[in-house]
């Protein structure tokens, strides 16, 4: 905690980089999450039966997690591994 702590006051009114750590967070759970709610906004059963049902990719970026962040430029693994393990699979494909 005393890191986090050191971190915040160094980069208090810091603007030009975004630092993003997650918690307890796997980016398959994100993806089904997202698409499950996608469905069920577009499938709503109580709705006209002639509304178009297919999902497009803003469908399904629109309800994930990380939505509210820019797609990162890097991914930086402090363990030393050189795989993601499921950290942000869907946002870190172009990183």
């Amino acid at each position: 905690m005393d890191a986090t702590k050191r971190l915040i006051k160094v980069t208090t009114g810091y603007s030009k980089v975004v630092l993003t750590i997650c918690i307890a967070y796997t980016s398959s759970n994100e993806i089904v999450h997202a698409v499950r709610e996608s469905y069920e906004e577009k499938c709503n059963p109580i709705e006209d039966q002639t509304k178009d049902v297919s999902l497009d990719l803003v469908d399904i970026e629109k309800p994930m997690y990380m939505a509210i962040t820019l797609d990162p430029d890097i991914v930086i693994r402090m363990s030393g591994e050189s795989r993601l393990s499921n950290f942000l699979l869907w946002q870190s494909c172009s990183s």
